[in-house]
Formats: C-alpha cells, sequence, structure tokens
C-alpha cells in the first residue's frame, strides 16, 4: 500500500539478512550506524518497535511505530505515530494486551493514513509521555 500511495519515492526495507524482502523495494542489511546515517535524510518511517524508532530522536525523523507485546509509553517517543492492533488510530493503554500475538497486526490503510498525518514540525525529542 506504502509503495502504491508513494509511488516516486524510494522505499528501503531495513531487514537482517533472514527476515524477507518486499518487491518493490531496496534491501538493506547495513550495519545500524549506517541505517542511523541514511535515516537523517530520509522523508520519515514505517517500522516495529526496533532501532529505527529510536534513531528518530537523534535523527529528528517523523515516523509511524507499531508495537508489539511492549508499549511505546515505555520505550517509545512522542513525536511518532505508535499504532497497536487493539487502538486504531489512537493509543488507549487501557486496551494493552502485551500477550496477544495479533499485536502488531494493525490494517495497512491505518498506517498509511497515520504516515500521512505526521506533523513534522513537532518537536523531537528523547522523552515518552
Amino acid at each position: 500500500m506504502l509503495l502504491e500511495e508513494y509511488k516516486d519515492t524510494t522505499i528501503i526495507n531495513c531487514v537482517l539478512p533472514n527476515e524477507p524482502h518486499y518487491q518493490g523495494t531496496i534491501r538493506c542489511d547495513l550495519h545500524f550506524a549506517q541505517i542511523h546515517e541514511m535515516l537523517k535524510g530520509a522523508e520519515g518511517f514505517v517500522s516495529i518497535d526496533s532501532c529505527l524508532q529510536h534513531f528518530s530522536a537523534s535523527t529528528e525523523k517523523h515516523g509511524v511505530v507499531i508495537w508489539g507485546s511492549t508499549r511505546w509509553t515505555q520505550f517509545g517517543y512522542s513525536h511518532n505515530k505508535n499504532l497497536h492492533f487493539h487502538m486504531g488510530k489512537k493509543w488507549d493503554e487501557s486496551k494493552f494486551i502485551d500477550s496477544d500475538p495479533r499485536n502488531n497486526m494493525v490494517d495497512c490503510k491505518i498506517i498509511v493514513d497515520q504516515y500521512k498525518k505526521l506533523d513534522k514540525s513537532k518537536t523531537v525529542a528523547c522523552a515518552t509521555q
């Protein structure tokens, strides 16, 4: 869905060598320091709770983070859109179930919609709410 919406944008798939590749993207399994430097020049990112969302603080980039068994209120950043299967478009701590395997199964349309709504003028900070 991102490829359809952002036809003129290069999408880089940062994965480990044993993880799947998505057609129409550039596979990137570089060292994390190189990925950090690449993020500095990016428009934004879509990621699970991984190094990219942590890099977003030091690179001053905004993105969409999809959460699984961890919660953004512990490990995330408020300048990102933080999504979870049970929550739709807004984080609701009362709906968080850390053991539910569906946690990271967020609808693709919600991810793209939230990416479009990123407030890139919002201050990037290293603290959670």
